[in-house]
């Protein structure tokens, strides 16, 4: 996977970025897929309460491989952890075409059609699972950081 990390970060150095981000990917992606992705994260100035947000670049493609990540660098060291497994698991769900997005604003989830309630966007199913998969995520990290000496 190719990593790279653009705008600077009070919580977390880049070189921590790039190796949470590659451990996350390698644990949803697989080693063969993650080989095949690349990650540009963005740490980002947001005042307003926006956590992060991932979108594929090459949006056209059928499968897409190429990301951008955008990381609120305001938030706490774990709450930022958390927001890039977050937005790791939307990778894989992009990666996979779990979720596609069309130019006319048309979401499908697993072939389905799904309408985009704004106000209620925890409701939708993709970021259902990347709740979920977030908790695991970081609970797994911790342990690694834990038994490897590296700082959670």
């Amino acid at each position: 996977m190719k990593i790279s990390v653009r705008g600077q970060n009070d919580r977390l150095s880049k070189r921590e970025i790039r190796y949470m981000t590659s451990f996350f990917g390698n644990i949803l992606l697989g080693n063969r897929l993650a080989k095949n992705v690349n990650v540009t994260l963005y740490n980002e100035n947001y005042a307003w309460n926006e956590m992060g947000f991932c979108n594929p670049i090459d949006f056209d493609e059928r499968s897409p491989r190429d990301f951008e990540i955008l990381l609120n660098r305001n938030m706490i060291r774990e709450e930022q952890i958390a927001t890039i497994a977050h937005e790791m698991v939307h990778v894989r769900q992009f990666a996979l075409n779990e979720i596609k997005v069309y130019d006319n604003n048309e979401y499908r989830w697993l072939g389905q059609k799904v309408r985009y309630p704004r106000k209620k966007h925890h409701n939708l199913p993709w970021e259902k699972e990347a709740i979920r998969s977030e908790y695991w995520l970081c609970s797994f990290y911790k342990q690694h950081c834990e038994n490897n000496g590296l700082k959670w």
